[in-house]
């Protein structure tokens, strides 16, 4: 049961930790204090919104599970679009050196979108893993937390290695999951 459980909060923390290298190559100067808050919030609100969904799925499962993956796909392709434009901008302003940072709200935003999935999740958690939800979800959160912590060790070597371009990527990257996480609801993956 311990062994599904982790392959359940490894498979939800995949887009945190995509969102996490992300944002790790586009706001490379970041202060160690937000590098440390990224990966907290991620895994606060992995380990969360399983909870939500356990406690509300009974009453709004079906509703929930009609429109979440159009919140996500928004969301995070709303944030990788900006990400892209504010990078090809600063590479045409050559001689400005703008560091951009990542805001709280930015952070909040990012964490909701790609927690959305955990809480139907939470829906069904406890019968698929036969562990209660308050065991299941600070699982989640540990987890989640730990990847995108590593996330943050490896994106530095990442955003050398791609230098300007960083941005972008991360744009991309970010508007590609949400179009993964509104492709796999849609085809029902």
């Amino acid at each position: 049961m311990y062994i599904s459980l982790l392959a359940i909060a490894v498979g939800l923390s995949a887009d945190a930790f995509a969102v996490t290298l992300s944002d790790m190559l586009c706001y490379r100067n970041l202060p160690m204090k937000k590098k440390m808050l990224l990966p907290m919030f991620f895994g606060i609100f992995q380990g969360v919104m399983p909870l939500v969904g356990y406690f509300v799925g009974a009453l709004l499962g079906e509703v929930i599970e009609s429109f979440d993956h159009w919140i996500a796909f928004a969301l995070l392709a709303i944030l990788g679009v900006k990400m892209i434009i504010e990078s090809i901008k600063e590479m045409g302003e050559e001689e400005k050196s703008v560091e951009r940072q990542l805001s709280y709200g930015e952070m909040i935003t990012q964490s909701i979108a790609t927690s959305i999935d955990a809480m139907a999740v939470g829906i069904t958690l406890a019968i698929v893993v036969e562990l209660p939800i308050y065991v299941s979800a600070p699982i989640i959160a540990v987890v989640t937390y730990l990847l995108c912590l590593f996330g943050v060790g490896i994106a530095s070597k990442l955003g050398r290695f791609l230098k300007n371009k960083a941005g972008i990527v991360g744009g991309i990257i970010l508007v590609a999951i949400g179009v993964k996480i509104l492709i796999e609801h849609l085809i029902g993956a």
